[in-house]
């Protein structure tokens, strides 16, 4: 299977390979995983430091988000991170256990 060149929803029961698939894929990718409780509170008590997470990391121009169904207040974020800057982004969502996948390509973060 060919990595997306787009955002995307990747869904799947547990087990089946969807983390260690966009691993492959996305080496260098910037991973956020929610199964670690500690982060998980952090954004589910303040959201927007989910924006403040990726603009710490200007280099990163892919994002996965694992297990994002953990904090569904995160996609409001994400969506304003896509409108602001529709022409560098995308976002994909994986999961049946859920990870979000944000690609942006040639991105020029001001924040």
């Amino acid at each position: 299977m060919q990595p997306p060149t787009q955002g995307f929803f990747l869904f799947g029961p547990r087990g089946t390979g969807k983390s260690t698939w966009l691993a492959q894929m996305f080496p260098l990718a910037l991973r956020i995983d929610l199964l670690a409780p500690e982060l998980l509170r952090a954004l589910q008590a303040r959201p927007e430091r989910l924006r403040e997470r990726i603009a710490a990391e200007p280099e990163a121009h892919t994002i996965v988000i694992d297990e994002i169904q953990k904090a569904p207040q995160l996609l409001d974020v994400v969506h304003s991170l896509l409108e602001e800057q529709p022409e560098h982004g995308a976002a994909s969502l994986l999961g049946g256990r859920l990870a979000l996948l944000l690609i942006f390509k040639g991105r020029s973060r001001s924040a």
